[in-house]
């Protein structure tokens, strides 16, 4: 979390809006600090560890909702620079990784344990 937080120093956030009217087919980041089309937002309540915002937006490559802060950092660990979709897997401490439309499997630390991106 330590990383998050040192490069989150005067960096720009995202900005989440909705596009295509009052049907909102999608959300974007208004600012760019976020790529792609998201299927759903929804801004949370809680504070992430450094009192930053958090959100849950929609990634319809595995239909279910991912937490990401005002940074762009999904679970506040992965930047979204580096990676195009993070998902936490259930009950372990590993993820999977989408960049550029191919997936890899991470641990916490950014480990490969299986990168096809």
């Amino acid at each position: 979390m330590e990383i998050a937080k040192d490069e989150t120093f005067n960096q720009e956030r995202i900005n989440i809006e909705c596009r295509y009217g009052d049907h909102c087919s999608f959300f974007v980041d208004a600012n760019g600090v976020l790529p792609g089309e998201w299927g759903g937002y929804e801004e949370l309540y809680d504070c992430g560890p450094n009192g930053e915002a958090l959100y849950e937006i929609y990634y319809s490559h595995f239909r279910r909702r991912i937490l990401i802060n005002e940074y762009g950092f999904f679970y506040n660990k992965f930047s979204c620079k580096k990676y195009d979709g993070v998902i936490k897997l259930p009950k372990v401490n590993l993820y999977i990784c989408e960049k550029n439309g191919r997936f890899g499997l991470i641990d916490e630390e950014e480990n490969d344990m299986y990168a096809k991106y």
